[in-house]
């Protein structure tokens, strides 16, 4: 999907199984930090934001408020909609 003015959403750059491996990795390096939540953990994560965009979108949802999320990754909310209504088939 694009954006309003014809470019690229930037979820579409996410891997969904490096998404996955890395907040494996996240739960388990919180439990052996002793953390209570991911959110804490996310903080000890060096990386750049310009070359791994699955862990900047992983920063994202566990430290932003949801339309914070969906205004950077999916456009805005009606783009959103139309993203989870074509994946669910509606």
């Amino acid at each position: 999907m694009r954006d309003q003015k014809g470019k690229q959403l930037p979820y579409e750059q996410l891997n969904p199984t490096a998404i996955g491996i890395i907040l494996i990795n996240l739960v388990l390096a919180s439990n052996q930090l002793g953390h209570k939540n991911l959110r804490g953990s996310v903080g000890y994560v060096e990386y750049n934001p310009e070359e791994d965009v699955n862990m900047d979108f992983i920063k994202d949802i566990l430290t932003k408020k949801t339309p914070e999320v969906i205004d950077k990754w999916f456009g805005d909310p009606i783009q959103a909609s139309k993203i989870i209504s074509k994946r669910i088939g509606l």
